[in-house]
């Protein structure tokens, strides 16, 4: 129960503040970080997972961060613009977001990607475009 209060929390109030991002992550929060990634549905709420949670990307964390990535790239890339937007503002997140492209299980979604990637790229986003087909094709492999 006191997991899903913080869920909770982070999901409403989002991340807290930068000198508590760069702590050492704990099993607590290694727990909360892997059960947010279920609820995050916009690319807002997974930069401000990534921004709380990035340093416990490691095992379960990192496979759920991988599933939330393709995820949100395959059926919302129309809101690709949103993402680069973040990516404009903090260079290291768009190398957080390709490497956390993939997944065995993502396969269908990793062939929509790359798709998507190079006949659907918007305007002045190709560079991101072609990045983001790399990292797509590279999991396929």
């Amino acid at each position: 129960m006191r997991h899903l209060a913080f869920v909770f929390l982070f999901v409403v109030a989002g991340p807290a503040s930068a000198g508590d991002i760069e702590q050492q992550c704990t099993h607590e929060e290694m727990i909360v970080a892997e059960s947010v990634q279920h609820f995050i549905e916009s690319w807002g709420k997974y930069y401000d997972s990534y921004r709380f949670f990035g340093r416990c990307s490691d095992g379960v964390v990192s496979e759920a961060f991988t599933d939330t990535a393709t995820s949100l790239l395959a059926n919302q890339w129309k809101q690709l613009p949103t993402f680069y937007s973040f990516v404009k503002r903090d260079r290291a997140f768009l190398d957080f977001v390709l490497g956390h492209i993939g997944g065995i299980e993502n396969q269908k979604l990793l062939n929509q990607i790359a798709q998507s990637s190079k006949v659907d790229c918007p305007a002045g986003m190709k560079t991101l475009c072609t990045k983001i087909n790399k990292a797509a094709m590279g999991a396929l492999k």
